[in-house]
């Protein structure tokens, strides 16, 4: 049980996942880091309903997360992947991410609500969580309030006017504001926007996603996308 459960035990846990027996392959850094994210919402929990005096995950150590250096996306392949998921539903997910730098959480729980009347302005003040798919604080905290190039305000607006048509003919539709939303009007959980663009495998075939269309290397994340508008601000502020 969890009140049983102590400091020693979850870092023998992590150093199990560290150095599995063969034929096990160790789990990467980043998915014990993932598992460590599990683990502490779990014990959170537990101590908010006072199951616990003490959360045993505080102060594990964990494996560091190292990423090879590489270089932000160039102009041409954006584009070209701009090209590949302009008749995508979650087309307007790829603009926000690569125009306004948002990480994906953050880019998925935008609302309605959240830009002004004209579109001009758009205010970050929640992330979905990747492994829950629910609504939190953004990632530091970093609310923010962004300004909305036109070029995007115009399909921001195209794009509302899509999904209130949608809400109007679908009566399983369960608007609730979500700027861009899953079939049923709900958010779209990280993980299915993750197949949309790294492709996945059903019955044993390779259906590509976005980055193999637009010809991204096998290494590139989502993530590269947000480097990509890190780099072209700062050639545009030099």
């Amino acid at each position: 049980v969890l009140m049983d459960v102590n400091h020693a035990e979850c870092q023998q846990l992590i150093n199990d996942l560290r150095r599995r027996p063969k034929p096990k392959k160790p789990l990467s850094a980043q998915t014990i880091h993932h598992v460590y994210s599990v683990l502490k919402q779990v014990f959170n929990k537990a101590l908010a309903m006072d199951y616990i005096r003490r959360d045993p995950t505080v102060d594990l150590e964990l494996p560091e997360i190292t990423r090879p250096k590489k270089s932000a996306p160039t102009v041409a392949r954006v584009r070209q992947l701009l090209t590949v998921v302009d008749e995508h539903a979650t087309a307007i997910i790829f603009h926000l991410m690569i125009t306004l730098g948002l990480r994906l959480g953050e880019a998925l729980a935008v609302r309605r609500a959240d830009f002004n009347a004209d579109f001009s302005e758009l205010t970050i003040n929640q992330a979905l969580n990747y492994h829950t798919a629910r609504a939190g604080t953004p990632k530091r905290e970093s609310v923010r309030l962004l300004a909305v190039p036109a070029r995007l305000q115009g399909r921001c607006k195209l794009h509302w006017a899509a999904v209130m048509r949608l809400s109007e003919d679908a009566p399983d539709f369960a608007n609730r504001g979500i700027f861009c939303p899953s079939e049923a009007g709900t958010p779209i959980q990280p993980r299915n926007f993750e197949r949309v663009w790294a492709g996945q495998t059903k019955a044993g075939r390779f259906y590509p996603g976005m980055k193999q269309k637009a010809g991204f290397p096998d290494g590139a994340i989502l993530h590269d996308l947000r480097a990509f508008t890190a780099t072209m601000l700062v050639e545009t502020e030099a």
